[in-house]
């Protein structure tokens, strides 16, 4: 993460009183307020917790989110079976509710219940090549360099042809205050990026786009790339 963003956490977690303290480790359910706790369990907290109780408000495990999605709801389910895929990689499933739509797809993510591989995906050195890979909404957490470090790391799973699927969520509010008048993405340090810096970003780590697009009107922004 980039200094200045752990600097001005450090900053708020250590100008917090004992009473805010209490509430913060209360809301995420931690013992300390130490910055890598606090990072950890906001992530936790959302992934496991909110957003689950979002996809049952709204119906069948995203039924909704698939049907009202232009490219990676049930249109990237079309897209990437029409490849015949040997392997599809879902990198951050969370509910993994792709798992029974798409052909020989493996979900994997550090957080939920319902993955195929449960482990931190970008810290380890699993460099199994698939036809298809999905990141929906993943890289959206951390730093610039964050985001590089994250974008190289797939190419580890990558053939020259295999197809990267993107799916980035541009809009700044989780709606779900952790602290009274502080939003969940504010411990979470998610990068909101535009949509264009979305591209270049992936080309500048030697990919190629071939289409983008919006997925949902001002809301997510689609990518299909491949290897340069």
């Amino acid at each position: 993460m980039t200094d200045s963003y752990k600097i001005s956490l450090y900053n708020y977690l250590k100008s917090l009183s004992t009473v805010d303290k209490q509430l913060l480790m209360q809301n995420l359910q931690i013992s300390s307020t130490d910055y890598p706790a606090v990072v950890q369990a906001a992530h936790r907290l959302y992934w496991d917790n909110l957003w689950p109780a979002k996809l049952r408000i709204t119906g069948d495990n995203g039924k909704m989110l698939l049907e009202n999605t232009t490219y990676t709801g049930l249109g990237l389910v079309e897209s990437v079976n029409s490849l015949n895929p040997r392997l599809v990689l879902d990198i951050g499933c969370g509910q993994n509710f792709y798992k029974h739509k798409i052909k020989n797809l493996v979900g994997i993510d550090i957080f939920g219940k319902d993955c195929d591989l449960q482990f931190d995906y970008f810290s380890s050195d699993y460099d199994v090549k698939a036809d298809v890979i999905l990141m929906l909404g993943v890289l959206e957490y951390g730093s610039s360099d964050e985001v590089q470090q994250k974008l190289h790391r797939i190419k580890q799973n990558c053939q020259a042809t295999t197809q990267v699927f993107f799916r980035f969520n541009v809009s700044p509010k989780f709606m779900h205050d952790v602290m009274p008048g502080i939003d969940i993405c504010y411990f979470m340090n998610k990068c909101l990026y535009l949509p264009e810096q979305w591209d270049q970003s992936i080309e500048q780590a030697g990919f190629q786009v071939i289409f983008s697009d919006w997925d949902t009107p001002g809301q997510r922004w689609h990518v299909m790339a491949k290897l340069q």
